[in-house]
């Protein structure tokens, strides 16, 4: 278990949450965790101000892959179940 200072390392906002997108990026079984929904959005905004089309006429297909991708890792982790046990002293 992560102790409060470790927890706030790896959410530090240091280089865009770079250790905390490293620490998701390493669960590599269906594991389920609460994402930061603040990230995630920020990242889609960032995609959205991409433009559409490249510069080629085509459409911009990296930016919808990447779009997504976050959205499946949202859809995804909805699917997921937690299995918590009560805590009986804290109830």
């Amino acid at each position: 278990m992560h102790s409060l200072e470790e927890l706030r390392e790896i959410i530090n906002q240091n280089d865009n949450y770079a250790r905390y997108r490293k620490e998701i990026k390493a669960i590599n079984t269906p594991t389920p965790y609460l994402p930061y929904i603040g990230l995630l959005l920020q990242d889609l905004v960032a995609l959205e101000e991409l433009p559409n089309i490249d510069r080629d006429g085509l459409v911009n297909f990296r930016k919808f892959k990447r779009v997504s991708k976050i959205l499946q890792r949202v859809h995804d982790l909805k699917i997921l179940n937690f299995k918590l046990e009560p805590l009986v002293p804290l109830q």
